[in-house]
């Protein structure tokens, strides 16, 4: 394969030898220019060059995407809207500031270097005293950010520079998409970069089947309106369980159940194993006069998610970018507005993803499709769908800022029009067509305007 690397005019990055170095090692021929040269390459690595590449290529770090990453008007308000802390001073114009402010002294440098959704080195700065002292916990959340950053810009690789508070707070204050680095670095970087270009080039045949799992969450109320908490009923671990994220305004109690059904290839299958896991609930579980509700934000209450687990396929940038718009926004359309605006104030932002100890990981951006046996089928058919066709599906970041703010707020207009298009090539798929049926569901909601009702009981769509 042939890479193309554009660098400034005047002089060569730092690191840019072992950069290229570790793409030749991995077999690329490579060509280093400071703009885009005459035929195709199979992939162009912008690292500070300018020029609109051919069209043909896979562009790793658009040019768009850098410029819009060394605005620091533009990366805050992109960052903000995708719920990612930026510095108290670099917030947008209509963002509340912060009340209560810790010293800025306090605050210890750390810089994330990030390639294709990974971390590759944490560089933290040897004067920091007496240093950051997180919890794992802590610490892995500020990593995801981290990588999240890279992505909401429309990059696949940078470096994120942040400010850690010792006691936990954190934001980001710039994200570098052409950093300056060591030869370690450089070859860090071409290594995560040569890896993304063979898995963007070869193809859907050389993939495994991607199985699905999921641990989908409901709520539950009393026919009254009185909140039953699930841990009064539940362990929290089992097939049925509860959220252990999902805490009551008492700190001891937890309010939401979460069924963990066994993971299938099929999505029909898994989707006979949630059913199944719903009637265990069934056992432990209050049913008579009482709700069970899904979607969005339950008694806008209690944010609900729908996440589903991949494994066999592995997390890249294009593979997530594929399901953030091929998943995502169709499922946004059916959401409830007013609720679903509610969720994304914390919950369900593009590209929410988690890796899992199984090595795969956890798409964490869907509401709860429990709603009803349709809504669940369809669901996890769109899923089937994305991660087994995303090669053939093409997929853009939301460009523009206007875009993403009218995601985050519910307004579908935009996204409505967009619609038949993205439908369109999902049916076109085999994977598309072999689940056309259950698909349908999606569709015929989409296209009558018709959305969840979260404060429905769940229970009469299943039984």
């Amino acid at each position: 394969m042939r890479a193309l690397v554009l660098t400034p005019a005047k002089s060569l990055p730092r690191g840019i030898d072992a950069l290229l170095s570790a793409l030749e090692s991995r077999g690329f021929r490579v060509d280093c220019r400071h703009s885009p040269a005459q035929g195709a390459a199979d992939v162009t690595i912008v690292w500070g060059g300018a020029g609109e590449p051919a069209k043909s290529t896979y562009v790793v770090n658009p040019v768009d995407a850098v410029q819009r990453s060394r605005s620091p008007a533009e990366a805050s308000l992109f960052l903000t809207w995708h719920g990612i802390p930026v510095a108290p001073d670099h917030l947008p114009r209509g963002v509340a500031r912060p009340v209560h402010r810790l010293p800025a002294d306090e605050f210890l440098p750390l810089k994330v270097h990030v390639g294709d959704l990974r971390v590759l080195a944490v560089e933290e700065d040897p004067q920091n005293e007496p240093g950051l002292n997180l919890s794992p916990w802590k610490y892995q959340r500020i990593m995801e950010a981290a990588c999240r950053a890279v992505y909401v810009l429309g990059l696949h690789f940078a470096c994120v520079h942040l400010k850690v508070h010792p006691k936990g707070p954190w934001h980001v204050e710039r994200v570098d998409p052409c950093p300056e680095v060591d030869e370690e670095m450089g070859r860090a970087y071409g290594s995560s970069i040569a890896h993304l270009a063979q898995v963007v080039n070869e193809g859907p045949f050389h993939q495994r089947e991607a199985t699905l799992g999921a641990d989908p969450e409901f709520a539950l109320a009393g026919d009254d309106g009185r909140i039953l908490y699930a841990s009064r009923y539940l362990q929290h671990r089992g097939e049925v369980g509860y959220d252990r994220q999902s805490r009551g305004q008492r700190g001891t109690v937890f309010p939401l159940a979460e069924i963990r059904p066994n993971p299938s290839p099929s999505p029909l299958v898994l989707a006979r194993n949630v059913e199944r896991a719903l009637r265990h609930a069934q056992m432990y579980l209050p049913t008579r006069r009482a709700k069970w509700m899904a979607g969005s934000n339950p008694m806008s209450r209690f944010p609900t998610g729908g996440h589903v687990h991949i494994s066999g396929v592995p997390l890249s940038t294009p593979l997530l970018l594929a399901l953030d718009t091929y998943v995502a926004i169709p499922m946004m359309l059916i959401e409830r507005r007013t609720r679903a605006r509610q969720r994304r104030r914390k919950y369900g932002r593009m590209g929410d993803f988690r890796r899992k100890e199984h090595g795969g990981f956890e798409y964490r951006t869907l509401p709860s499709w429990l709603v009803s046996p349709a809504a669940t089928r369809a669901a996890l058919s769109l899923v089937k769908t994305v991660v087994t066709e995303w090669q053939s599906l093409p997929a853009d970041p939301l460009r523009l800022a206007g875009a993403v703010k009218e995601f985050y707020l519910g307004k579908k207009s935009r996204f409505r029009l967009l619609f038949p298009k993205l439908w369109r090539r999902i049916l076109a798929t085999p994977t598309g067509e072999t689940y056309a049926y259950d698909l349908a569901y999606i569709h015929r909601m989409v296209t009558s305007g018709e959305e969840w009702n979260d404060d429905d009981d769940i229970k009469p769509a299943w039984w």
